[in-house]
């Protein structure tokens, strides 16, 4: 079941430039790159805008599918246990150091890589 979720978030996931290149899926340094900037940046603009609804609207997207399987009982405890409380911003600097401490990580798809880092940062 798990999985099979999983496959669907991977499979919805929003692409970066051509829609029709599987090469420019979006990866999990995309994903960071972008959080990041939005953390960093006091300013606004039309770029940081899309930027940060692009960070936050993955994040919440990943966080409401968590937040199902708890509720119905079938998330893997290896998903971690993500407190309410952890706003998207919270996972957004989770994932900007995962990615920062293991660049490796960048190339990645980002369900897999918030997956392993929420793990890891909120265990169970």
């Amino acid at each position: 079941m798990i999985k099979k979720i999983l496959l669907a978030i991977l499979i919805l996931t929003p692409l970066f430039g051509n829609a029709g290149s599987p090469e420019r899926l979006i990866r999990a340094g995309d994903l960071a790159d972008a959080c990041n900037v939005t953390i960093l940046s006091n300013e606004k603009s039309e770029k940081l805008d899309l930027m940060e609804g692009y960070c936050v609207g993955y994040i919440r997207s990943y966080l409401e599918t968590y937040h199902l399987l708890n509720e119905t009982q079938t998330l893997d405890p290896a998903m971690g246990c993500i407190p309410l409380t952890a706003s998207p911003n919270d996972v957004a600097k989770v994932i900007v150091d995962f990615v920062r401490s293991k660049p490796e990580s960048r190339s990645l798809m980002p369900a897999g890589v918030l997956y392993i880092a929420l793990g890891q940062k909120y265990p169970c």
